[in-house]
């Protein structure tokens, strides 16, 4: 067996090593980058399982510890969105500093002892902290993420892996709501066939306890996949790496328009389901069973639809193909929304929805690729603690604004619509000039960069 000289793609140089064939090496390394993705799928997931355990135990929380419901939309409002933003900065800083996989699993026994601390929890304030400490700690993943992703994966493949990543995102809401459901319902009526410590607490301390601990393997598997290099700038694709005069117009520009596009979809999606259960009368459980068909849906085919739109744009624009496909998204999702008071069916309005819908989810499954296109190797973790900033604080007030402008309306259903489509529109069409522009910039900065590359 010879020495055969490979290439590395978790390291910044080549290495040898000894190996029977080029084809068995490349394999195998193939095999661990998409290991080393799976465990950050599977972190995800179970991040999802601890965060969709908090709606589903209000009721009790309510009963046991007397809680009002001000204080549940602190908890599962208010509390998130304020450690959000801070904490994703923060952890986009280390994650660009340290080594990730072991970040990543302090990340997930952190937000695991949270979880335990809550199941423990006597008070408002106990069940607060607990809250906080579990979004500061679920807020890792996506820097994680964006910083890990393009050391693994070659440009085309990393682009794929992002729309994966949504994906499972996407569908992981849904899934691991059932299955929190499903557990406290198997712990209400089996309680007794637990161990005595947990026999004896109450079914919702109980399934927190449960849940945290499935934290404990999946923080072990992260650290058994051991270290991914950086990347070195150099080494980096040339569209990816900002030259020293461009960032500051780039980086703006694009993040005023995820801030835009974020006031607009919040606008869209917090209002649209209230808007058909207004419009069509419809009962709480008619309007969940509809409208969670909806979401699910719309996210699923919105995936889909731009993996297969991003082949066909990648001909004609290369690089720039997923900020085409943003700008196109989002301009599309104006009209489904427009005609929704002009159709009098409700399966045509939950088919309008829909479509708008996954026009939202096609364009945002983009923002990972953008982030990672616009950072050097060693800034992309705190790029993605930016986009949080961006696309989580101002948007927050959109929703308030639209029952603000309805309020004044005064019209029914229909002033519903109107309020929405007075905030969103604004907002999109002017996110998508401010795009427009980057998109040019970008275009500049890729061709300097081709020709300073092509003169070395």
């Amino acid at each position: 067996m010879g020495r055969t000289f490979i290439s590395n793609p978790f390291g910044p140089a080549p290495v040898y090593e000894d190996a029977v064939t080029n084809g068995e090496q490349t394999k195998r390394i193939s095999l661990r980058n998409w290991s080393v993705l799976g465990m950050i799928l599977v972190a995800a997931v179970s991040g999802s399982i601890n965060k969709q355990m908090l709606p589903l135990i209000s009721g009790p929380l309510k009963t046991d510890l007397g809680l009002s419901d001000a204080e549940i939309g602190i908890m599962t409002g208010l509390a998130p969105g304020l450690v959000s933003g801070g904490a994703a900065l923060a952890l986009g800083w280390l994650a660009d500093r340290t080594e990730r996989q072991w970040l990543l699993a302090f990340s997930i026994l952190a937000w695991s002892a949270s979880t335990a601390v809550m199941a423990m929890a006597s008070s408002f304030y106990m069940i607060v902290f607990g809250v906080f400490a579990l979004s500061a700690g679920e807020m890792a993943l996506l820097p994680i993420f964006n910083s890990i992703v393009p050391d693994l994966f070659a440009d085309r493949l990393r682009r794929r892996v992002n729309l994966l990543y949504g994906a499972v995102i996407v569908a992981s809401a849904g899934i691991t709501l059932a299955f929190c459901g499903l557990l406290l319902s198997l712990l209400t009526d089996h309680r007794l066939l637990l161990p005595p410590p947990l026999a004896g607490l109450a079914p919702w301390r109980s399934g927190l306890i449960l849940v945290a601990a499935l934290g404990i393997p999946v923080a072990i598997g992260v650290i058994l996949t051991g270290t991914v290099p950086r990347q070195k700038p150099d080494q980096q694709e040339p569209h990816t790496a900002p030259s020293p005069r461009s960032p500051w117009r780039v980086t703006l520009s694009l993040y005023a328009a995820f801030c835009l596009f974020g006031i607009g979809s919040s606008a869209v999606l917090s209002w649209t389901t209230i808007y058909v259960m207004r419009a069509y009368r419809l009962s709480p459980a008619e309007m969940g069973a509809g409208m969670g068909s909806v979401f699910l849906a719309s996210s699923l085919i919105g995936i889909l639809a731009t993996g297969v739109a991003l082949r066909f744009l990648e001909k004609r624009h290369g690089a720039w193909a997923p900020l085409e496909l943003y700008l196109r998204a989002i301009l599309l999702s104006i009209l489904p929304g427009s005609l929704l008071p002009f159709v009098h069916s409700l399966g045509l309005a939950y088919g309008l929805v829909t479509l708008q819908f996954s026009l939202i989810f096609a364009a945002a499954a983009h923002n990972f690729s953008l982030i990672q296109d616009l950072s050097p190797a060693n800034g992309r973790g705190q790029a993605s603690g930016y986009f949080v900033l961006s696309a989580g604080v101002l948007p927050a007030f959109a929703p308030v604004l639209v029952g603000l402008v309805s309020d004044r309306l005064n019209i029914g259903p229909g002033g519903l619509i109107v309020a929405m489509l007075s905030v969103s529109i604004p907002a999109y069409i002017l996110g998508v000039f401010i795009l427009k522009l980057t998109a040019n910039a970008y275009r500049c900065l890729e061709a300097s960069q081709l020709n300073a590359i092509s003169r070395t």
